[in-house]
């Protein structure tokens, strides 16, 4: 779980800095995950599941805060995420955010390479899907593999140069 918060910390500035815009549908996703978690708080897989609603809301603190809950609640999560998540996005394949749940789970479960292809075929459908893109650079720098990506957090930034947590990660390539 720790390979999270890393992950995170990749992410973490100031908040008021980003300049993605959460519109009306994600808000109401935000909302509907954070009733999943006052109506369930010691549920992992309802704080989890917030968590990366966050991570693609560029709400990064509150999904840190968030996986900081998962690790208090269950200390080896990861593998439950990615059993569940992997049934999910095989019987939605078109499912993108099943499949950035599965990835990200692959992820902190050392599955680098399975997280690779999971971001990838969110991008093969969707390819200006910033998150699929700055969390894929991510893994690929977790393989110490820093040309692809910086090539892939400068991607993201040609869609929205503003995001100040991208820049971030790029400078943390480099």
């Amino acid at each position: 779980m720790y390979q999270i918060i890393i992950i995170l910390l990749l992410f973490l500035c100031p908040a008021n800095s980003f300049a993605f815009t959460v519109d009306n549908e994600l808000a109401k996703e935000i909302k509907q995950k954070e009733a999943a978690v006052a109506a369930r708080p010691n549920d992992p897989a309802a704080h989890f599941d917030l968590a990366m609603t966050y991570a693609y809301s560029n709400k990064i603190v509150e999904g840190l805060d968030q996986l900081r809950k998962v690790q208090d609640l269950h200390k080896n999560y990861a593998p439950i995420a990615v059993a569940a998540y992997q049934k999910i996005a095989d019987n939605n394949p078109a499912d993108w955010k099943a499949r950035f749940r599965l990835a990200f789970a692959q992820y902190v479960n050392n599955q680098r390479t399975d997280a690779i292809k999971n971001f990838q075929i969110i991008l093969d459908k969707q390819p200006k899907n910033i998150w699929a893109l700055s969390y894929m650079g991510l893994a690929y720098g977790g393989e110490g593999q820093y040309d692809r990506a910086i090539s892939l957090f400068n991607q993201a930034l040609k869609l929205d140069s503003e995001v100040s947590s991208i820049h971030y990660a790029l400078g943390e390539a480099y």
